[in-house]
């Protein structure tokens, strides 16, 4: 039996990685590139290519660490530049193997903020919550701008699903920012409702009883950060804004060094097709699935197979060297 325990994460990972694999391996069978077009697809573009699309992957990061710590600076919170990106980075590496690339890392940002600056850890989860809130909101600005370029320009060209799938999506993403808006707007405690609620039903009763003191500060410094620390809050949301706006303006930094010059509704349809993309995944990153559907995206802007799967293979290299920085940034702290 204890074997059996032993050898499910290793065959867990055999299967991802099979998967992935095939991924690949289908889309180079789908769009008939050989390695050879590749190889000369990234001659083509330079190495210079290479280096834009890692600066805006990288300067992204490091824009978000400043919001970050723009919005803390609301909250008489004086967190380092190291301290904020080393949690970014470390949080990435969680995002990155959740079932959402938006997702999963936000518990360790606010323990790595919480053992730098000493505030307790209920108020820094709250901080990282409120950025992520205001990550959201720069998101969906992007997203229904992107929504209402891409299908003036590409409607003929996306089938009747696909628009009904997107207009769902984007729908739904809006009813929940104005429900996060109004329960904002009338102070309501949502986390602290919910602990007492499943204290009555009896879910882990002692559980959240003990951590309800912790809910209710973290709850707490959210409402403070839209009443109290406006200014700090709405200058966060700014730098929020350039943060999206380099993921959204990435390809064009790619492209223009191969002489292609993609328009706004083109980056808008690459965009926002690639964001819904990477909200739901089952391989690590979307590996496999994310390289495919940027092929087919491109695909429908008149852009060269070899060319878009080098695109997809620079992105995918920034993902793995932020992982890769993520993951001994988050050593080197544990080995102290």
């Amino acid at each position: 039996m204890k074997e059996k325990i032993k050898s499910a994460p290793v065959l867990k990972g055999a299967l991802m990685l099979a998967i992935c694999l095939f991924f690949f391996m289908a889309i180079f069978w789908l769009t008939d590139t050989r390695i050879s077009d590749v190889a000369n697809a990234v001659e083509e573009a330079g190495m210079f290519s290479l280096l834009l699309v890692l600066g805006a992957m990288f300067g992204q990061l490091f824009i978000q660490s400043i919001s970050w710590m723009v919005l803390l600076r609301g909250s008489e919170v004086r967190a380092s530049f190291r301290t904020s990106t080393i949690a970014i980075f470390v949080g990435w590496v969680a995002n990155f193997f959740t079932p959402s690339m938006y997702l999963g890392g936000e518990p360790i940002r606010a323990y790595v903020l919480s053992q730098d600056t000493g505030i307790p850890f209920g108020k820094a989860l709250g901080s990282v919550l409120v950025n992520k809130f205001l990550e959201f909101s720069a998101f969906l600005f992007f997203i229904v701008c992107g929504t209402a370029l891409a299908f003036c320009r590409f409607r003929p060209v996306l089938c009747k699903e696909v628009q009904i799938g997107v207009a769902l999506s984007v729908l739904g993403m809006i009813l929940f920012f104005l429900a996060a808006l109004l329960s904002l707007a009338l102070k309501k405690h949502f986390f602290c409702f919910a602990c007492n609620l499943l204290v009555r039903c009896k879910i882990a009763p002692r559980f959240f009883e003990k951590n309800f003191p912790r809910v209710k500060e973290m709850e707490d410094s959210i409402i403070d950060a839209f009443y109290q620390n406006r200014i700090y809050t709405i200058a966060s949301f700014f730098l929020m804004l350039l943060f999206e706006f380099l993921i959204f303006i990435r390809p064009w930094f790619f492209f223009i060094c191969l002489g292609k010059s993609l328009h706004f509704g083109e980056l808008s349809l690459l965009f926002l097709m690639i964001q819904l993309i990477q909200a739901m995944q089952f391989t690590p990153g979307g590996i496999g699935i994310l390289e495919g559907g940027t092929v087919a995206i491109l695909n429908a802007v008149d852009v060269l197979p070899a060319h878009a799967i080098v695109f997809a293979t620079f992105c995918r290299l920034g993902d793995i060297l932020i992982v890769s920085t993520g993951f001994f940034a988050g050593l080197h702290r544990g080995c102290k």
